[in-house]
């Protein structure tokens, strides 16, 4: 890495005192336990154009069925539509929209588990009404997802949670949110009018359209309907991006009295991890005002953010005046280059993704503790992989090392035994 980053930071700054000592278990809410029937995703079931999949707990989920080794129909019965045996090359890519049930209640009914394995920190994966079982494209960032229960199941887990000791971290998404939402409302799902349907949308200077040739668009436009075209995250377009420097928007996620990060942290959240919180589009002063929000609502509250790559750019969200700490996945990319035998899925890390010489692997042990001020060092939110990467297993399954418990102790031994909060993915 030569971008010979120089950390400043404010004095005083200082983290959560609780994020030193943090064992954190990730969830990703559909796939860890169903805890009631009676909020079970059905097949067919509305979302975009394309129904849901309801599928059999314990089953190869659709993601599954993409282009891995071995992957076919005969493996993935719910492929319909397509012969027994076709290769995993001709699948259809995933499209979150296969569910399996999990909820928080069956969080709720694991507390006692997570307790026995030393986990005092839960960090949910999006837990929001959305329309995709990832919980990325939101759809009302005030409701509990109703295939994730209800407020009251989130207010008993909550509640329990506190009883033994266990603070639970939500994800916010404050980029972008889902096109079958009701600010949006590019189906036609809701009552509102929402900024696809009409240029006079009260919510159309929420997002940024582009006119374009009658006929040829997703929303309207100047033109009329199907006229206009818009900007969706990374290209998707189910997820448009939200319009940061519109001061409705930062009254509806900071600056009013319920706002987003407001709302979750009274409701008992104790901490927010920020998606793609170092994305360009956010201007200048709305991670200050957001840190300024949550730090005044809960002064004990942690701020971890998405920011990936070593350099001054995406080092400057951690002087004190925005994040508290961040993913490592720097580490995550190290003791894995340093372990395995060949390549690996890395996550933006230019360089990364290699075999690394131990002399490397020092190296980039030591950058991180310079890179960084103590409070930002001490809750660095250590893992080795997560919703976002390939899993431990698979990459190691790759080199046939994934039976070997000894790899994965070795790995895990630099995880637990590095003085920063630590990160496990469910399992």
């Amino acid at each position: 890495d030569q971008s010979w980053a120089l950390m400043v930071y404010k004095p005083g700054f200082q983290a959560p005192g609780w994020a030193k000592n943090a064992v954190i278990y990730q969830i990703f809410p559909d796939r860890f336990r169903n805890g009631r029937s009676d909020n079970d995703p059905k097949t067919g079931d509305v979302r975009y154009d394309d129904p849901v999949l309801r599928l059999p707990w314990g089953t190869l989920p659709e993601g599954y069925c993409r282009n891995y080794a071995g992957a076919t129909t005969t493996s993935c019965p719910w492929r319909f539509g397509a012969p027994p045996n076709t290769p995993a090359t001709q699948l259809e890519t995933p499209r979150g929209r296969d569910y399996m049930g999990g909820d928080l209640k069956g969080v709720d009914q694991k507390l006692d588990y997570l307790k026995s394995l030393g986990v005092n920190t839960i960090y949910f994966n999006p837990i929001f009404d959305a329309g995709s079982n990832h919980g990325y494209d939101t759809q009302d960032y005030y409701k509990i997802d109703p295939y994730f229960g209800t407020q009251k199941d989130w207010e008993n887990l909550n509640k329990h949670a506190d009883e033994r000791d266990i603070r639970i971290i939500l994800d916010g998404v404050y980029n972008h949110m889902s096109s079958d939402s009701p600010f949006f409302d590019r189906y036609h799902h809701y009552s509102t009018v929402g900024a696809c349907e009409s240029v006079s949308s009260p919510y159309r200077s929420w997002f940024t359209f582009h006119d374009v040739a009658a006929g040829t668009g997703t929303c309207a436009g100047s033109a009329g309907a199907n006229s206009a075209t818009y900007d969706g995250w990374f290209g998707f377009d189910s997820i448009p991006v939200l319009t940061k420097t519109n001061a409705d928007v930062q009254k509806y996620f900071l600056t009013s009295t319920d706002s987003v990060a407001k709302h979750w942290l009274k409701a008992g959240a104790e901490g927010w991890r920020l998606d793609v919180m170092g994305d360009a589009s956010f201007p200048n002063g709305y991670w200050e005002t957001f840190r300024n929000v949550v730090k005044t609502t809960n002064s004990n509250a942690l701020i971890i953010g998405e920011l990936w790559q070593k350099d001054s750019t995406l080092l400057r969200f951690l002087r004190g005046d925005r994040a508290d700490s961040t993913m490592n996945y720097r580490l995550r990319d190290a003791v894995i280059g340093l372990l395995t035998p060949g390549s690996f899925d890395s996550k933006g890390f230019g360089d990364s993704g290699r075999i690394i010489k131990p002399s490397e692997f020092a190296a980039r042990m030591l950058a991180i503790r310079e890179d960084y001020s103590d409070a930002s060092f001490y809750s660095l939110m250590n893992l080795l992989d997560s919703h976002d990467t390939e899993r431990l297993r698979w990459t190691l399954q790759a080199y046939e090392m994934a039976r070997s418990w000894d790899w994965l102790a070795a790995m895990c031994l630099w995880q637990f035994g590095t003085p920063w909060a630590t990160h496990t993915y469910q399992d």
